[in-house]
């Protein structure tokens, strides 16, 4: 290097040149990598997620405005008598009541694949009618009073204790009907342990149904704040259901026993879904499946109910077996579920909560819209005249005489 150059530090065009390419080409493989990555975890991307992480809007659910709520709660009238005059014959006719099998020269009556077959279809109907109807509202609770379901409620609770109440003094017979060394033997032997746990969670699902006829007698959300009661009815439903799949294996009464099993589980699962709803989790989209799941619920529990009912009083108890007599729970359970149900369709209060979320601050004829005022513009001639005044004093502040800058 020459001594009269001075040295600077900085980079010649030629020096970055490669180091550019350097960059570029390093960008473009990482980009390729990334590419090659997301095609590989393509197919294991989670179902009903677009690319961005958000929830694809369903294609089909709430697409049929033909479909009225109103249709669905007409077929629900029509299958449930159907289904139950079927059932009331069949107890009556049919089968055995000391063991639950269908007598041996009655095995081919149309009556046995018809009860399956409109049980079959009427579940399917309440299930896509609906997923498909546009007119099922948002998931939200009744709003105001409503005494339809606060007695519905009263009802429910009332045969929920009378259930237990019931439960209780056969466990209490059948431990005082011999001697037992401990408790852990006489829940062992007898396996007793599920209704033990029924009658316990019957108890305090009674109490939040006492929570909810409250807050519809006087008005008052007051199931808002006991939301963690909202698992006692389902903790019924299951330790009833557990009680079921427990007594199948002595193998009695396993049609009457297939009955129970399938309406606990549909009570389960609407009450899971009515959990949400009073709870506000997320419940907005879960309408439709209580509707399904309730109509069917309710349907089946009032086909055991009056069926069971009718064959008492047109035939005696004698056609009625041990462990499948009639349950006033299966009645309360399903009018609380119809009413509920109706409540969230036909209830006013309801209907305008969801029409003020849906439309904001929209004119009607009794409120007209307010006109809105146009801001006054100032005159454009003080706005030149200003701009001149601001021109000539930069000027005579910064640039002298002769035309040449401070």
């Amino acid at each position: 290097m020459m001594d009269n150059e001075i040295y600077t530090g900085a980079v010649t065009p030629e020096e970055t040149e490669p180091a550019a390419e350097a960059e570029q080409f390093a960008e473009a493989e990482q980009l390729e990598e990334s590419e090659q990555t997301e095609e590989a975890f393509a197919p294991v991307r989670k179902k009903g997620r677009k690319k961005d992480g958000k929830k694809r809007e369903p294609r089909l659910r709430g697409k049929v405005r033909a479909i009225d709520p109103k249709m669905l709660f007409v077929l629900f009238g029509v299958f449930t008598a159907l289904a139950t005059a079927i059932r009331a014959f069949q107890i009556m006719y049919l089968f055995e009541p000391d063991t639950g099998f269908f007598y041996i020269e009655k095995e081919n009556s149309i009556a046995i694949p018809l009860l399956y077959t409109v049980a079959a279809v009427s579940l399917a109907i309440y299930f896509v009618l609906s997923y498909l109807s546009a007119k099922i509202p948002e998931g939200v609770p009744p709003q105001g009073k409503n005494y339809y379901l606060a007695v519905a409620a009263v009802i429910y609770a009332v045969s929920l204790v009378s259930t237990a109440m019931i439960h209780f003094s056969e466990l209490f017979d059948l431990y005082d009907s011999r001697e037992w060394s401990t408790m852990k033997d006489f829940f062992k032997e007898t396996q007793s342990l599920p209704r033990v746990l029924e009658i316990l969670f019957a108890l305090l699902a009674a109490l939040y149904i006492i929570v909810i006829a409250v807050s519809y007698f006087i008005d008052k959300k007051a199931y808002e704040g006991v939301k963690v009661m909202s698992v006692f009815p389902i903790g019924f439903y299951i330790f009833r259901l557990m009680g079921r799949f427990i007594r199948a294996q002595s193998f009695i009464s396993v049609t009457e026993l297939f009955w129970e099993i399938a309406a606990a589980t549909l009570m389960m699962l609407f009450f899971l879904a009515f959990a949400r709803i009073m709870a506000d989790a997320e419940g907005k989209n879960k309408l439709p499946f209580a509707f399904g799941l309730g109509l069917s619920g309710a349907s089946i529990s009032l086909m055991l109910f009056l069926s069971r009912f009718a064959a008492y009083v047109f035939a005696g108890s004698a056609y009625l077996t041990d462990d499948s007599a009639v349950e006033i729970c299966d009645f309360g359970g399903a009018l609380f579920v119809l009413v509920f149900l109706l409540s969230t369709v036909f209830d006013l209060k309801a209907k305008e909560h969801k029409r003020k979320d849906l439309v904001i601050d929209q004119p009607t004829a009794a409120t007209p819209a307010p006109v809105e005022e146009k801001p006054v513009s100032p005159d454009p001639r003080s706005d030149e005249d200003e701009a001149f005044r601001i021109a000539d004093e930069y000027s005579n502040r910064y640039i002298t005489g002769d035309g040449t800058n401070l």
